[in-house]
């Protein structure tokens, strides 16, 4: 049978064994925390790359929509100008030509 003291030996024994392995494992915990940041960090990188290069095609497709789409409404203003322009007169030359039978051009479009 073991004494006293014994025991106690074995018991501090016991707890400096366990510190050592709880250290040791926190020391491999860590190592391998950061072992599969460092692997999860190279291969997030590509997804990160593909994520930021559909952005900026994306980002460049809507300034050239936005492009486009002021250019057509800019001809659409000047066709505008135009149709009433030309609408204005024929108004007029029916006016002041009564007698040569000029049929003018239709008014305004609504």
């Amino acid at each position: 049978m073991q004494t006293i003291a014994e025991k106690q030996a074995t018991l501090e024994r016991t707890v400096r064994e366990k510190t050592a392995v709880e250290k040791e494992l926190d020391r491999l915990y860590a190592e391998g925390v950061a072992s599969n940041a460092s692997e999860q960090t190279v291969s997030t990188v590509p997804v990160v790359d593909q994520l930021s290069s559909r952005l900026e095609t994306a980002d460049r497709e809507r300034d050239e929509a936005l492009t486009k789409r002021d250019s057509v409404l800019n001809q659409i203003a000047r066709n505008d100008l135009l149709y009433v322009s030309v609408v204005d007169y024929s108004q007029y030359i029916a006016h002041m030509a009564p007698g040569l039978n000029f049929r003018p051009v239709a008014g305004p479009r609504s």
